[in-house]
């Protein structure tokens, strides 16, 4: 995906791709848990399962080509959460982690909902730092938690 630009369409994804999710997700965090001291959760998480809930969204915007990262959303009462943003190395840089992003919100949007939440680990500076760039801020109500994850939430209206 080298030099390819952020997609503009986004699908559910099916069964199928479900291993490939999967080694995404594996690929994108395996060098946290050096970092961040512990094993971050997407590591061992169930993606065929993930999937079958029909949760996980990838880029369509080449219908067959290969796909270089996706997100997890789940609607919650007066929220979208964004359980797992995740882009493979190989098509870091090119903008795709960010048109996943503005997804969620578009999508957020869409659901009559006004503020996108997440997490991520306080450790993870690189991570903290883009969401604060893309307007998200500390969620307030939740701060850090125990186990060093940093809540954050970004208001849509």
């Amino acid at each position: 995906m080298a030099g390819a630009g952020p997609p503009s369409r986004f699908r559910v994804a099916v069964a199928a791709e479900a291993a490939r999710i999967g080694e995404i997700g594996r690929a994108a965090y395996g060098g946290y848990e050096r970092e961040i001291g512990i094993r971050p959760g997407p590591l061992d998480e169930d993606y065929d399962a993930r999937v079958a809930e029909g949760v996980v969204w990838i880029s369509d915007a080449e219908p067959g080509a290969a796909i270089g990262g996706f997100v997890i959303l789940e609607r919650r009462s007066d929220h979208l959460w964004i359980d797992n943003v995740a882009v493979d190395p190989s098509a870091q840089h090119h903008g795709l982690g960010r048109a996943l992003l503005a997804f969620a919100e578009s999508r957020a949007s869409a659901l009559g909902l006004g503020e996108l939440r997440l997490l991520t680990h306080e450790r993870m500076r690189r991570n903290i730092e883009i969401y604060r760039r893309l307007g998200f801020e500390d969620d307030p109500a939740v701060g850090v938690d125990e186990l060093g994850r940093q809540h954050m939430r970004k208001r849509l209206v």
